[in-house]
């Protein structure tokens, strides 16, 4: 019984360390405002992408859109609502490690309740990439400026006979 507790106070340290000397991966040339840290745990590594997201939303027919078309930058312009028009853009994410990894893909802020992934979640082979939808549906929206980020989770195991975390 002491054993089990001390082991379990070890893993809890360890995770706290972990946590605390995790180095920020490196960001992909030519995107600002993107963060990236490494969590490692006992068991399993956390890869966290954080991309800002906007969008103004106005109740108008008469409108030059305007729409970035780089990939990771996720400034939606100017857009009318409308229940038949939305944006899309897509976002490609890969795993360079060699074992797979769960990746979930969420958003956060004023802008989330207008922001879907296609798909938000799914497991990600080693040295693979898929290409995900990140939709903007102004259908229900009212006018005003939103923002938020769009956060990308990956999660790998730290141990070779588990297979995810």
């Amino acid at each position: 019984m002491k054993g089990e507790k001390f082991v379990i106070l070890c893993l809890l340290a360890l995770s706290i360390i972990a946590t605390i000397f995790s180095k920020p991966i490196v960001k992909p040339l030519g995107i600002t405002n993107f963060t990236a840290k490494v969590l490692r745990f006992p068991l399993c590594t956390y890869y966290i992408s954080r991309y800002p997201a906007y969008v103004q939303l106005v109740n108008t027919t008469n409108l030059t859109i305007g729409i970035a078309i780089e990939p990771y930058v996720f400034n939606f312009g100017k857009l009318p609502i409308s229940k038949v028009f939305s944006s899309r853009k897509f976002i490609e994410v890969s795993n360079n490690l060699t074992k797979a990894v769960k990746v979930e893909i969420l958003a956060f802020g004023t802008i989330s309740r207008y922001l879907y992934f296609k798909p938000s979640s799914f497991i990600l082979g080693p040295f693979s990439k898929k290409s995900v939808e990140v939709i903007l549906n102004t259908s229900q929206a009212i006018p005003g400026n939103y923002s938020g980020e769009i956060v990308i989770i990956s999660k790998g195991s730290r141990i070779g006979f588990l297979a995810l975390c």
